[in-house]
């Protein structure tokens, strides 16, 4: 009998698949939409077992689970059944003639959802996701799956939000694409690190003196309009007599 803790493992990151690599995406907007997917290209490691199953097996029996995604929900251990009123992550197939693999995605309301993560709190060991009127901050390190999981080679975190970038220490940015590739040899130095400015910057902009510039002076010339208006309807009043 497989342990549940080690089922729980696989069946959220995929990871036995000798050798392979996941991605993570997270997008940031008014929620928080969370996805990751592994896939095993190499064929001559299908064959590789987890208690007496194979991959395969493996991936047939996760497709049928149900899996919630915060990490102190209640699940049936050993049945495929929902508990009312928890959520579950959608699990979709990434299987072909060429590779097994599977996918996780999940969409929480607000930050403090999304910081009770199942995939968050069974992979990191040290997590902060802040989110007041002003600011979004994630601090994530201690990589733990690297050290679950032997065969692990790398991990490639992708965020991506329009919100303002405030500060951040992503290796990669592509236009509002923020992206970290954690390896084995700097899982457990590497940290992911980043902010953004959420607050309206309408509201921000008011406070500048420019802005004030700006209004007073589209007032003066509104106020300049409606007196010449008003003079050439008296002057023309008084030459119609």
């Amino acid at each position: 009998m497989i342990s549940m803790k080690k089922i729980l493992f696989f069946l959220l990151f995929t990871l036995l698949f000798t050798g392979c690599d996941i991605t993570y995406n997270l997008s940031i907007d008014d929620y928080y939409n969370e996805s990751v997917s592994a896939t095993e290209n190499n064929r001559n490691n299908l064959g590789y077992t987890f208690g007496n199953l194979t991959i395969s097996e493996l991936k047939d029996y996760y497709l049928k689970k149900e899996i919630p995604y915060h990490f102190n929900d209640p699940y049936m251990a050993e049945r495929f059944e929902r508990i009312e009123g928890v959520s579950y992550y959608d699990v979709k197939d990434l299987s072909d003639d060429k590779q097994i693999g599977l996918s996780l995605s999940a969409k929480f309301e607000d930050s403090d959802s999304f910081s009770k993560s199942n995939l968050l709190w069974r992979t990191c060991k040290n997590k902060a996701i802040v989110q007041n009127d002003d600011k979004i901050s994630i601090n994530v390190s201690g990589f733990k799956v690297f050290d679950e999981y032997k065969t692990l080679d790398k991990v490639t975190i992708n965020i991506k939000s329009d919100y303002t970038l405030v500060s951040g220490n992503a290796d990669v940015i592509n236009k509002n694409i923020y992206t970290w590739v954690i390896t084995r040899d700097d899982y457990s130095e590497k940290a992911i690190d980043i902010s953004f400015k959420i607050s309206d910057d309408l509201s921000e902009n008011m406070q500048t003196p420019m802005f004030r510039f700006t209004i007073c002076l589209l007032l003066f010339c509104f106020i300049s309009l409606i007196v010449y208006l008003f003079i050439k309807i008296i002057f023309n009043k008084k030459n119609s007599f």
